[in-house]
């Protein structure tokens, strides 16, 4: 840092230029870009012909200390107990999701008559938000001019590229693009397990298109880009199953890591010269392809039903007249009850489903209640027992403004929280039967803590007709199956109830994704498709990466097709003995082993014989069968032969107690004799899939 005293204004010149001399020759570096307040000393004629001469940007430091002022008044401060300038002036919290990375890229909409292959947008740099008004302040380097603009696209993750501007102010051309998608909208970035698999595979979050490849060239740097999309989006289930395999590793992930190219490629087609349109046309036209192939299976399974359903079709007229928007009719379907069609081709990023924040039942519309005001200071009883209860008492209120929505709901939900004695006596042994059990006497004592004794302290609000057992567990059913947790426009996440989405079926390979927070500039919860649906093909909604036991236990169904979420954890010890007696410590880098179905592995045989690596890894080690560069082959075989056998010395006990099912009734048993059957049949699929590998590999050896 320099500083220079001048006696007056117009000896800036000189002495500028004279630190610009000194600082270049410390260090061997040109200088681009000068900074300044815009004083009429610096745009003088003089100066500007001296940034000419010298190729040097003019900027204007007094948009950088205008922007600075603009986010420290909106950012929390001690001197204020971590509230904000803005907020103890005006009262109240401001908002911040209109803000962005100062100095960014930016694109502003161009206006008038342009042609198909002329870009529909000016490049600029974002310098700062207008005053009074919703607009941004943009830079257009070529002309040095700052404008004010509304319809702006930021590019976050590049800034201008100042040292490849010539002379005149033209902005130079590029040979090929970059696609760097990690750093785009919805990834999570890359953690070490993934840059760890990213680099064993010699793949990259930043890949060079050049914008002269052809179409067949193109395609093959897109499986290449998926490939890493891919090991971006895997979860910790997904990185323990993964091994070798390059993909898809799930449903889901194939869904996630698909979408965020699509609005990659979306992006980039909106900044991109002629040149590189076409390419990233085709690009993105091969991904709508890949996602039209995701769950194709899934949507043909279904039967449409022919059954009245006036109650779910006067719940969506009292939604429309309240601002729901909806592409989607209610349709019934052959062993899943109610659900939801496409009225018409929904493509990619479009919205499907659209709810106004003000039919959101959440903890925030509860503030409002009886219940609240009776509850808030009794016993410490949570926002979402307080929702629990509120519900047991709505559902019988007829002038609830709600009304229309409790009267689609069922009397009763099915799920396994209702089964009967005999039906979870069937399941005794099995994880469903202890997640069902640990949930039901959860429950029960939940409900033996609040009653009789609200009854008797708030015998108004709460009569004991409606506070019974069975409508307590009706209501409890009732947010367990249908709740979803949404970001609020508070920024507050809570668990809430979403009237008409609530019809919404569940899939392993959804349409709908990503759907959790409230849009601020709308005031609205919009559910966009991840994967194009049809005109008359069901919708379907993700209700999170559960397993089986899970989605019986509080959904009250078995999902179609293939649940990757569908593992069995294993208690293993995790120490071995050694030869003096004392316990030796088995370091690995997963606590919890597990396994799944072997028809979801890739890899049959040798090392892994569809087992996980993980869990062989940690078996070898424990058993002092670890495999090193010294091991000869015979070796090898008899300690993966004493690791095969202890799996099956833990899975046959397992698959001896789920025997061969007797089907001759099941079509007359009740429903949840029929859904503990389903479930005991994929159980036992799944230990028999483990007990076939590990026998078949042993009678190789």
């Amino acid at each position: 840092m320099w500083v220079m005293v001048l006696d007056s204004k117009g000896e800036a010149a000189d002495a500028i230029s004279r630190a610009q001399a000194a600082a270049e020759v410390e260090c061997s570096r040109k200088q681009r870009v000068l900074h300044n307040d815009n004083g009429g000393e610096f745009i003088a004629a003089e100066f500007m012909s001296y940034y000419a001469d010298e190729g040097i940007q003019h900027h204007y430091s007094g948009e950088v200390v205008v922007t600075t002022i603009y986010i420290l008044n909106r950012s929390p401060t001690k001197a204020l107990d971590g509230r904000t300038p803005y907020e103890a002036w005006h009262g109240c919290k401001p908002v911040v999701s209109h803000l962005w990375v100062f100095g960014c890229l930016t694109f502003a909409k161009e206006l008038g008559h342009i042609s198909k292959l002329n870009d529909r947008s000016i490049p600029g740099v974002f310098i700062g938000y207008a005053e009074g008004s919703k607009a941004y302040r943009i830079l257009d380097p070529k002309t040095q001019r700052v404008c004010m603009a509304r319809d702006i696209v930021f590019d976050e993750g590049r800034g201008w590229a100042w040292d490849k501007v010539v002379d005149h102010g033209s902005a130079s051309t590029y040979d090929d693009f970059t696609i760097e998608y990690v750093h785009f909208e919805g990834a999570r970035g890359v953690g070490g397990c993934s840059l760890r698999m990213l680099e064993n595979r010699n793949l990259s979050c930043e890949i060079q298109v050049p914008v002269t490849c052809s179409a067949a060239d193109a395609l093959k740097l897109l499986d290449q880009i998926i490939q890493a999309a891919r090991v971006v989006y895997m979860d910790e289930l997904e990185l323990y199953f993964a091994g070798d395999n390059v993909g898809p590793f799930s449903a889901r992930n194939e869904l996630e890591s698909l979408n965020l190219l699509f609005k990659t490629m979306k992006k980039l087609l909106l900044t991109s010269n002629a040149a590189a349109k076409e390419v990233l046309q085709i690009l993105q036209d091969e991904i709508v392809v890949k996602l039209k192939s995701v769950g194709k299976s899934d949507d043909a399974w279904m039967v449409v039903q022919t059954q009245n359903h006036d109650a779910e079709d006067s719940l969506l007229k009292w939604g429309e007249h309240l601002g729901v928007k909806s592409k989607l009719q209610i349709a019934f379907f052959q062993g899943a009850g109610r659900g939801m069609v496409a009225c018409e081709s929904i493509g990619v990023g479009d919205i499907a489903l659209e709810i106004p924040e003000s039919l959101i039942i959440s903890d925030e519309l509860l503030c409002q209640s009886e219940v609240f005001l009776a509850l808030k200071d009794f016993n410490n009883i949570t926002s979402e027992t307080m929702l629990l209860l509120w519900s047991m008492r709505e559902r019988y209120n007829l002038a609830s403004k709600f009304k229309p929505y409790f009267d689609t709901l069922p009397a009763n939900f099915n799920t396994g929280l209702s089964f009967g004695i005999d039906t979870l006596a069937a399941l005794e042994g099995t994880l469903l039967f202890d997640e069902i059990m640990q949930s039901k006497q959860h429950l029960r004592q939940q409900y033996d803590e609040l009653f009789p004794l609200l009854c008797t302290d708030f015998p108004e609000i709460f009569r004991k007709d409606v506070c019974a057992w069975d409508n307590f567990l009706w209501a409890c059913e009732l947010w367990y199956s249908n709740s979803m947790m949404i970001v609020l426009s508070s920024a507050k996440l809570s668990t809430c109830l979403i009237p008409v989405a609530g019809l919404l079926n569940h899939s392993v390979s959804p349409h709908i994704l990503n759907y959790g927070r409230v849009d601020e500039a709308t005031k609205s919860l919009k559910f966009p498709l991840s994967r194009p649906c049809d005109a008359g093909e069901q919708c379907f909604l993700s209700y999170g990466k559960h397993p089986g036991s899970h989605l019986v236990t509080f959904y009250g169904f078995l999902p179609r097709g293939d649940n990757p979420y569908d593992v069995t954890p294993l208690d293993l010890d995790t120490s071995a003995d050694d030869e003096d007696g004392t316990a030796q410590s088995v370091t690995t880098s997963q606590t919890t082993q597990m396994v799944r179905g072997t028809w979801l592995s890739r890899s049959g045989g040798f090392p892994t014989y569809g087992l996980p690596q993980p869990l062989l890894s940690h078996l070898r080690a424990a058993l002092g069968c670890d495999i090193g560069e010294s091991t000869t082959e015979a070796d090898i075989k008899e300690n993966d032969k004493v690791v095969l056998e202890t799996i099956l010395s833990i899975f046959n006990p397992m698959l001896e107690v789920l025997p061969e099912q007797d089907d001759s009734n099941r079509e007359s048993a009740s429903w949840d004799v029929k859904l503990s059957l389903d479930y005991k049949d994929l159980q036992r699929k799944i230990m028999s899939s483990i007990v076939t590998s590990c026998t078949s590999a042993l009678e190789k050896f």
